[in-house]
């Protein structure tokens, strides 16, 4: 029998102690097989794991010495793993026992397919008969959310890694912009379910929001969308938000000054980049406006969901 593809399974952890257990359990109780774990600690306070190595004597630990990010910190994961896939998965997940397998047989159908991820229900559906409400196998995005990705290998070989620019916020969105416009696809698997506790709390990082995001509009839209965008970036995420809230003033502030110091940086990403560049942004504009129709169609169904549990 062929040797199933390695997935390296990569999940940070900062001073959490709730959801890490559940996580692994269901890790690595998955009906795939052959994949390793590898656990990022950025820098936690706490960061006594001998329990969770006697639970799981195949789980590898990484301490680093500080917070680093989301990017930085999955980045480390992945050069430090060996997998053909690797699967970025925060840390307050379940992850349904068939969930790889359906991701790694979406990419072994679909030659095209560089970046996939798992739709994910609240936490509180883990255990339930839920499903999506549609039939489609692929649903094709602009991006896949962070919380449950999933990487081929040569598709970091030909776009690099996550930008590590980016501390908080925005990583997932620009790097599945970067894999559409090099020319992959991009989608969701209707069958890959990780159930997610979707912390909702409120975002302490106007300048990292505002800053990243005028950073990856710079790099990678195309003329009209990236006046758009711009446009957008002055109006709404600047004059608008100071006038509604002034003590963000300083962040918003920052964010342009930032832009201004590393514009130039910026412009030889942009260019380096369009080397590679196989469409332009209103393709994935269009990819954003159709996977926008299923994503909430999603939506309204676990609403519904809950309301009858």
């Amino acid at each position: 029998m062929e040797k199933k593809p390695l997935v390296s399974i990569i999940i940070l952890n900062y001073n959490d102690r709730e959801f890490i257990g559940d996580c692994l359990e269901s890790v690595f109780n998955n009906d795939y097989g052959n994949i390793e774990v590898t656990l990022v600690d950025t820098g936690s306070t706490d960061d006594d794991y001998s329990k969770l190595e006697r639970n799981y004597p195949y789980l590898k630990i990484l301490k680093l010495k500080e917070r680093t990010g989301f990017a930085k910190a999955n980045n480390i994961g992945i050069k430090a793993s060996r997998g053909d896939y690797f699967f970025l998965l925060n840390n307050d997940t379940i992850m349904k026992r068939d969930c790889l397998t359906l991701l790694v047989d979406a990419f072994q159908r679909e030659p095209g397919l560089k970046l996939a991820g798992a739709l994910g229900p609240p936490l509180a559906l883990a255990g339930t008969d839920f499903t999506v409400p549609w039939d489609e196998e692929l649903i094709y995005s602009h991006m896949i959310s962070g919380f449950a990705m999933m990487i081929k290998k040569d598709c970091i070989k030909k776009i690099g890694y996550l930008e590590e620019t980016f501390f908080f916020y925005g990583e997932d969105e620009e790097y599945g912009w970067r894999c559409n416009l090099a020319g992959y696809k991009v989608a969701y698997v209707r069958g890959a379910i990780v159930f997610h506790h979707r912390g909702g709390g409120k975002s302490q990082f106007n300048f990292q929001k505002l800053r990243n995001g005028i950073y990856w509009h710079i790099k990678l839209l195309d003329g009209i969308d990236l006046v758009k965008a711009l446009f957008c970036d002055v109006t709404f995420q600047t004059i608008g938000r100071t006038i509604r809230w002034p003590k963000d003033i300083l962040e918003v502030g920052g964010a342009w000054i930032w832009i201004g110091k590393h514009l130039k940086d910026i412009v030889r990403e942009r260019h380096e980049f369009n080397a590679i560049k196989q469409f332009n942004s209103r393709h994935v504009f269009k990819l954003q406006q159709s996977c926008s129709l299923y994503l909430n169609a999603f939506n309204k169904s676990v609403k519904s969901y809950l309301k009858t549990t």
